[in-house]
């Protein structure tokens, strides 16, 4: 879910891209993604090395996604609101 909403919200960055590619390409939001590299390094071992997870450990992980897709959001949404009250100026 969080690749896929980085990729609709961040321009240059596709679901079809590595970790390490996805990370470079969210470089302009990093400043409100802290943890995202740890996040998707995580992820990917549960998804290629099938790393076991514990339900608490899966439940923290899911915490972190929504932190990090609500500050970047916030981010997008502040810079909207200046971008339309520079235009309304």
């Amino acid at each position: 879910v969080l690749r896929r909403y980085l990729a609709a919200r961040v321009e240059g960055i596709h679901r079809s891209q590595t970790t390490p590619e996805l990370i470079a390409a969210a470089a302009p939001v990093h400043a409100h993604a802290s943890g995202l590299a740890r996040l998707l390094s995580e992820a990917d071992l549960v998804k290629f090395a099938r790393q076991r997870v514990s339900p608490s450990e899966g439940q923290a992980h899911g915490a972190d996604a929504r932190a990090i897709t609500r500050r970047v959001e916030d981010h997008f949404l502040e810079l909207e609101k200046e971008e339309t009250e520079r235009r309304a100026a």
